[in-house]
């Protein structure tokens, strides 16, 4: 199971920014075509040459600074693990058990009542109400009290309930995180066989979801 994280309050991009994607998203694509159009072996400059062109293209659409945060295949849970020993992930015990859905509640009632906004000339049921409130409340638990870093739970590449990763839960994660000593982090990357930029841009990404509202686990 693949899974993605996204910014639970979403901005749309600027026109700057659709355009700077656009032409990154283009260059891409052009070194891509350009190093298949080459009849050369691996070895020749030019092929050389074309290689670091779509490492480079590929670097900037990578590092592109997008509300939303892909992982790999088993990625999720290297990262969880590394963020758990780093002080950034916290284990709050068991989550509150998920509420009873009302019998006789239909997806569009639940879904009118989940996104309002959307359905301008429908009201929403308060059962429906009711039942989204308390799923949502679950889905964003960290436990009692101050948060002290993002709920291991959350990252469990296993799940499939769209948890809610705080700003509390990352302010406090990161913090928890800056605190560690560089060698402890040389330690448990190399051990997650996780590569220093893919976890720089994890925590470039914690860093912005925080102003965002946190970010949705899907």
């Amino acid at each position: 199971m693949r899974h993605h994280l996204l910014f639970e309050h979403a901005p749309p991009p600027t026109e700057e920014e659709e355009a700077e994607l656009e032409a990154a998203r283009n260059a891409a694509i052009k070194a891509r075509r350009a190093l298949h159009a080459l009849d050369v072996p691996p070895d020749h400059a030019a092929y050389k040459a074309a290689q670091a062109e779509v490492s480079r293209t590929a670097a900037i659409m990578e590092n592109f600074p997008t509300p939303i945060f892909c992982f790999e295949r088993g990625e999720m849970g290297l990262h969880a693990i590394a963020s758990q020993l780093l002080g950034l992930c916290h284990d709050y015990g068991p989550h509150p058990d998920w509420p009873e859905e009302p019998e006789g509640l239909t997806d569009g009632e639940i879904a009118i009542a989940m996104n309002p906004d959307q359905f301008p000339t429908r009201t929403p049921l308060p059962e429906a109400v009711a039942f989204t409130q308390a799923r949502d409340q679950v889905r964003s638990w960290h436990g009692d009290g101050q948060p002290q870093g993002i709920a291991r739970h959350k990252l469990d590449d296993s799940s499939d309930d769209y948890w809610l990763v705080t700003p509390g839960e990352i302010t406090a994660g990161l913090a928890a995180y800056r605190a560690q000593p560089e060698s402890d982090i040389t330690r448990v990357l190399d051990a997650c066989r996780l590569s220093r930029q893919a976890w720089a841009r994890w925590i470039d990404y914690l860093d912005r979801a925080r102003d965002h509202g946190g970010a949705r686990v899907r």
